[in-house]
């Protein structure tokens, strides 16, 4: 029941600088309050701790990258910021009260896209140029409140009163003419009572693709915390009860060049309405309801072509990738998981919310991860022709997955060797034959340098803890061991390495 702090603790949260000359990580080796942020160089491996100033002027772990991977944009502390990685220069995009977050490349990448509050903005990189894309309001359009009679009354007025003819028509001129000398503005998109999230502008700025959500009043369950800095009972407020009701969603195009917003039809979405197997049989559910959804990924191709998104029943039941034309509206069914108990795996997050995806440099091939035959695999979609391919297969579990920044390799960790193991592999994002990258009996957590030159991984066993090691990225390189964070106290017990063994159940399948 002691504090771990007796063990030692182990580094964690491990991440390479985006020129890939440094690499940083969370510790603790003198049993302070919190960890600290450290850092070595692949020449230097003497862990260093980061002052304020360095971690004050570092780029932010996640950003997004140009095409060529000279240029990265990301947000840091609310601001917008631009890292040239060729000169290593830091140029502050934006520095306001508000938060502006999501930052990426527009397609033809001379603009980055970004997103204050809920609406989406531009910054042209040439010209210091800001603009904004979308206008979202809260509440309903203004109503018409002139009535028929009061219409006919002005119409009758003009029609009788020269004076009041020409004054209307030089109050119209002037008010086209102001109009016409200032820039065109965004349409107003009312929401009603509704959210938007996931504000996505394709990549010729030419569609805008938002989600949004209409809040359900379900109750939160509320924890009493008895022990608090106050001295008094505070309320915990925590999920709801499993059962409530969920929020739902709907996904919306904004047709820029027309002018014009549409709602997505997710009606003939295959299973959509299909109760879930518990219920067959009974008639309450022979209505067979359209079933709630929500829209965990939006992801455009490169070039713009293609859009595809990643829809998910509220009752976890089904996973549908859908391949969108934003100028019909029309959804394409790609690819769909079902499962009777939960669509998720171990490569999703958050009660299967998020899946991996992604594109190829064909832009005509999405990477994403299933569990149709039972176990976590890699597969790619040609969104063109609907050919799918398996590029991992075998009673073993994909854990993780990430793509190269060649877009050459897959980089996956697996428990092919042995359930309770974790190996890092790469992979051709043709298939083919992986190769085994790390070696050592136990589990790792591997990242890449971007330049895919050095990996980075915690490695653990049975009767050790997490530490961190670096070697070269290729197969049968040396891992050189960078932190040892064990206590003496941890190091003095002979803790035994426990025997792993299998055993026959009665289908006749080996459990561990």
């Amino acid at each position: 029941m002691r504090h771990p702090k007796w063990i030692g603790i182990a580094p964690n949260n491990i991440f390479w600088s985006p020129d890939s000359k440094t690499l940083n990580f969370y510790w603790n080796p003198e049993g302070a309050l919190s960890d600290s942020l450290y850092s070595i160089t692949p020449q230097n491996l003497v862990p260093h701790k980061a002052t304020l100033e360095e971690r004050r002027n570092s780029p932010a772990r996640f950003g997004r990258y140009n095409r060529a991977n000279t240029k990265m944009t990301y947000e840091k502390n609310g601001d917008i910021f631009l890292y040239d990685l060729t000169s290593g220069k830091i140029s502050q995009v934006t520095n306001t009260v508000a938060k502006e977050f999501g930052p990426y490349f527009s397609g033809d990448e001379k603009k980055i896209i970004f997103t204050i509050g809920h609406d989406a903005f531009s910054w042209e990189m040439s010209t210091g140029k800001f603009a904004q894309i979308t206008n979202f309001e809260k509440g309903s359009k203004p109503s018409e409140t002139v009535s028929e009679q009061e219409k006919w009354l002005k119409k009758d007025q003009l029609t009788h009163f020269k004076v009041l003819k020409e004054r209307d028509t030089k109050h119209e001129l002037k008010k086209k003419n102001k109009e016409a000398e200032q820039p065109k503005k965004p349409k107003v998109i009312y929401l009603d009572d509704k959210l938007v999230e996931m504000v996505q502008v394709s990549p010729d700025e030419k569609f805008v693709l938002y989600e949004v959500t209409k809040s359900t009043t379900s109750k939160k369950t509320i924890v009493p915390n008895y022990v608090t800095p106050s001295g008094f009972t505070e309320d915990i407020s925590s999920r709801t009860k499993v059962g409530e009701a969920v929020n739902s969603s709907e996904l919306y195009v904004y047709d820029i060049p027309r002018d014009t917003v549409f709602k997505i039809n997710t009606d003939k979405i295959p299973g959509i309405s299909d109760p879930p197997s518990y219920a067959h049989g009974n008639s309450k559910t022979e209505k067979h309801e359209i079933r709630s959804i929500n829209f965990s990924v939006i992801s455009w191709s490169d070039n713009g072509a293609y859009c595809v998104v990643i829809i998910r029943s509220l009752d976890f039941k089904d996973c549908w990738i859908m391949l969108l034309d934003p100028l019909t509206q029309k959804l394409s069914l790609l690819d769909r998981q079902h499962d009777d108990a939960w669509v998720g795996g171990p490569t999703t997050k958050g009660f299967g919310e998020i899946s991996p995806m992604g594109w190829l440099t064909d832009n005509k091939r999405i990477w994403f991860t299933s569990e149709e035959t039972g176990y976590s695999h890699l597969y790619t979609i040609d969104v063109t022709t609907g050919s799918k391919q398996a590029l991992t297969k075998g009673k073993f579990e994909v854990q993780q997955v990430k793509l190269s920044k060649s877009r050459k390799y897959f980089y996956i960790i697996t428990n092919e060797v042995h359930p309770g193991e974790k190996h890092l592999y790469r992979l051709s994002v043709n298939g083919g034959k992986s190769e085994r990258l790390t070696t050592m009996t136990g589990a790792h957590e591997a990242e890449i340098s971007p330049d895919e030159k050095n990996i980075a991984f915690r490695y653990s066993y049975t009767n050790k803890p997490w530490e961190l090691f670096l070697m070269e990225n290729k197969p049968g390189a040396k891992a050189r061991q960078i932190t040892n964070s064990l206590t003496d106290e941890f190091k003095s017990y002979p803790w035994r390495d426990p025997e792993i063994i299998t055993f026959k159940t009665r289908d006749n399948s080996d459990k561990y």
